[in-house]
């Protein structure tokens, strides 16, 4: 009984010595692994560690841009459905650390206080003390934003108390404001003279000679690797992507050097010495030998009995 011909008319294939199984195919598997590699790759290289949010897209370019002159790379991302839109700035994981320590330093980002815009958001019934309330935020609100637009300024704290409005008073105390500013730079630009004009002209009647000012300086502190950390990124970039190129040309070799030995195999005799072109022989039956057997049993009776009868 001979080999069953294999389906779809295709010879069957030999592997490691087992007739009728065929060998797997790593080359259709390695462009695919390739290609997973190289997308995990460029999302490891996108991805990034949120170290502030902000309604504004000004801001967030303005803390990328400090962010640079500290050698620390980020890039800025818009969340928020449609009226409530966001920016978020992104470094790498590495660089979160010294960029919040630089923001810090900067006073970045800045509080999201409400000014005059938040008048708009007010109910239609308050009580008189809680309208006075938020006048006296929204007028403080603005004053330090007014401040904060001096140069080498991080941080600032303003309170504004205002005049009594009893007039049975006969010497009502004056409106009074004392501000806080801490600086970056050790010699500001700017005077306590012209601080006292800004705050005075930001809030009714309020007369300069009554604001008190205290300018706090803070040098940016040290933070260790800087001035590495944006060529850090570069390089880690950089190597990525040389690797997924190096597995890109190693996938392609072996798919090479695979077809090419499958072109030998096909070309060269097989183990029993045929050549492909040439049928395969097939293998011997076992009916075939008890029928030879007996073919040969039959003739020696046959010969033995003609031997008795010649005697």
């Amino acid at each position: 009984m001979g080999l069953s011909s294999p389906r779809n008319g295709m010879s069957p294939v030999t592997h490691a010595g087992a007739p009728g199984l065929r060998p797997s195919h790593p080359t259709r598997l390695l462009p695919r692994c390739a290609l997973a590699l190289v997308l995990c790759l460029l999302a490891a290289c996108r991805a990034g560690e949120s170290v502030a949010t902000v309604v504004n897209e000004s801001e967030a370019t303005e803390i990328l841009t400090v962010l640079y002159e500290h050698r620390i790379e980020g890039r800025k991302e818009e969340f928020g459905e449609e009226g409530a839109r966001r920016w978020r700035v992104l470094v790498g994981a590495g660089d979160v650390a010294s960029a919040n320590q630089v923001l810090q330093d900067y006073g970045l980002p800045r509080p999201s206080d409400q000014g005059r815009e938040g008048a708009r958001d007010s109910g239609l019934f308050q009580t008189d003390s809680a309208e006075k309330a938020r006048r006296l935020k929204e007028i403080e609100t603005e004053i330090e934003r007014q401040l904060r637009l001096l140069p080498g300024v991080v941080r600032v704290k303003v309170n504004v108390s205002p005049a009594a409005g009893d007039l049975l008073e006969l010497n009502p105390p004056p409106a009074t404001a004392s501000v806080v500013i801490v600086c970056k730079d050790k010699q500001p630009t700017f005077t306590d003279e012209n601080v006292r004009k800004l705050v005075a002209g930001g809030a009714p009647k309020l007369k300069p000679e009554n604001v008190t000012v205290a300018v706090a300086y803070e040098p940016p502190r040290f933070v260790a690797g800087r001035e590495s950390g944006g060529r850090r990124s570069v390089v880690l970039k950089f190597a990525l992507i040389s690797a997924a190129v190096l597995c890109l040309l190693l996938g392609a070799l072996i798919a090479l050097h695979l077809r090419r030995q499958r072109g030998r195999q096909a070309g060269a005799p097989n183990g029993e010495g045929e050549l492909p072109g040439e049928a395969p022989a097939s293998l011997p039956d076992p009916g075939a030998r008890r029928l030879n057997a007996g073919q040969k049993a039959a003739q020696a009776s046959a010969s033995g009995s003609a031997a008795a009868r010649v005697e």
